[in-house]
């Protein structure tokens, strides 16, 4: 494969471009944000002489790493996967037969049971059942610091905690191993090798206070100065609001919130007796209806 020119690496990340090249090792690359984990995942992607898919649990993630989302790739069925069937074309089957290297982004929001069910897929689909991932080599990339896999409910919550540690993707059976019968951990079939590679130097700042200053937010080790000093440096009240005034935008980072804070707005209006908000209808994605999905920008396997 002709190589192409991407952002010079550091010689810690070389070393891992040489250790996910020249190995068939399983590696989990991780580190705090700005140490050059999507530099490196693009630096493989378009320099790495063998077959790779590239994947990522979301839409956004996957199109930021040009590649296929992870039910896109294995077409497997959306919600708990467990002991399911899983149901493959023969273009599904030639696509994963022709994978050396799985690479996954933003693997903390993969679920214990989704990455077993890539495991299963692969296994399946290649004829290779007593090997994990069927034999292909996966590397992946993330931080669990910044994003935790979406909480099971229901049935889905209960069959996690029958059967799972965590939700965890570390904790799927094909990393931790799972228990037999007799107690014992069949690890013929299961508890693959893992590497976990963390990349510490961080690119993105060059201010050594600042620098401290997040890692103490990453592990929970904030100072009353150090939030004296987010809080002076970001910390802004809104406007005080009339009563006929708009609602302020407020951007949060889950629907729950965004659902709390409309309400909350919504009754503020109505015992003023102004009305409700009208509801309005989302605008579809030109070109398809509400669910949507514009096709990939690149094909899985390179």
């Amino acid at each position: 494969m002709e190589q192409v020119n991407t952002v010079a690496l550091s010689a810690e990340q070389e070393a891992l471009f040489r250790l996910i090249e020249d190995t068939r090792e399983h590696v989990f690359i991780t580190g705090r944000a700005g140490t050059g984990k999507s530099t490196l995942l693009q630096h493989l992607s378009w320099n790495t002489s063998k077959q790779i898919a590239v994947c990522a649990p979301t839409g956004v993630a996957a199109l930021n790493v040009e590649g296929q989302t992870i039910h896109s790739l294995f077409r497997l069925p959306i919600g708990l996967i467990a002991g399911s069937d899983i149901e493959q074309n023969d273009a599904t089957r030639k696509i994963l037969n022709a994978i050396d290297t799985l690479v996954i982004d933003e693997v903390s929001m993969v679920s214990a049971d989704l990455m077993d069910g890539m495991d299963r897929a692969l296994r399946q689909a290649r004829g290779k059942r007593g090997e994990p991932f069927g034999g292909v080599q996966v590397v992946m990339f993330g931080d669990p610091y910044q994003l935790a896999p979406v909480p099971p409910r229901g049935d889905e919550l209960r069959y996690m905690r029958d059967h799972y540690r965590s939700s965890w993707f570390f904790d799927a059976h094909v990393w931790a191993g799972e228990e037999s019968g007799d107690g014992l951990v069949d690890l013929g079939r299961h508890g693959a090798q893992l590497r976990i590679v963390e990349l510490r130097h961080i690119h993105r700042q060059a201010d050594d206070g600042f620098k401290a200053l997040l890692n103490a937010v990453r592990h929970g080790q904030v100072t009353a100065d150090m939030a004296k000093i987010l809080n002076d440096t970001g910390a802004r009240r809104p406007p005080e609001q009339g009563a006929d005034d708009p609602p302020i935008i407020t951007l949060a980072t889950r629907n729950d919130i965004v659902n709390t804070i409309n309400r909350r707005h919504h009754q503020r209006r109505l015992r003023a007796g102004g009305g409700g908000f009208p509801r309005r209808r989302a605008a579809a994605a030109e070109g398809g209806g509400a669910g949507h999905v514009p096709p990939q920008r690149r094909a899985a396997v390179r």
